[in-house]
Parts: structure tokens; C-alpha cells; sequence
């Protein structure tokens, strides 16, 4: 018998709502003010569910973490490395100074 991961259903809208919340979490309180608590308050999903499925903050910023290697950004190509590189600083720049900044939290 083989086990295929359905991609959408219940179990990844509880991951999106949850992620979501610790995102906004982080923007309102940073690291150190994110709870599992709540997390699972924002998201709207039981806290057992949340504790169950990531067990602490740990789990829930690793999990952020692993869902930001599914954005589908690239580099840009821009012709030159100089003008790529360019681009990239200004990116990292703007991601680490805006005033509600994901990075930054």
C-alpha cells in the first residue's frame, strides 16, 4: 500500500493559517514575545492541534522557516554579476528595513 500526501485538504489550510499567524506574531511581538498560545488564538486553530502538530515555539519557527524555502523567488539576471549582485543587496536591504519587516523580526 503506498501513502501519497494529499497538497491541499484540512491538514495544509491548519499549516497556512498557523504559519500566517506566526508571521504576523513576529511582526507585532518578535521572538521573544511568540507564543504557541497565540499562535494558535491568531490562526484560529486549537491550541492542542498547534501543540500536537509543532510541540513548542521551536517547532513553529522551524516550520516558518521551512516554508520560506517554498517561495518562489530567484536571483534576478540582469546580464552582469555586478548588476545581479546589485539587485540582491538592494532586495536584502529593503527586506531588512521596511517598517513591518518579516526578516527583521
Amino acid at each position: 500500500m503506498t501513502i501519497t500526501r494529499r497538497p491541499g485538504g484540512r491538514t495544509a489550510r491548519t499549516r497556512a493559517a498557523v504559519l500566517a499567524a506566526v508571521g504576523a506574531e513576529l511582526l507585532d511581538h518578535g521572538v521573544d514575545g511568540l507564543t504557541v498560545d497565540a499562535v494558535a488564538e491568531r490562526s484560529g486553530v486549537h491550541r492542542a492541534t498547534v501543540y500536537r502538530r509543532w510541540r513548542d515555539v521551536g517547532g513553529l519557527l522551524a516550520d516558518a522557516l521551512t516554508a520560506g524555502r517554498e517561495d518562489d523567488w530567484r536571483p534576478p539576471d540582469l546580464g552582469s554579476l555586478t548588476a545581479d549582485l546589485t539587485a540582491v543587496n538592494q532586495d536584502v536591504v529593503l527586506h531588512l528595513t521596511g517598517e513591518r519587516s518579516l526578516s527583521r523580526a
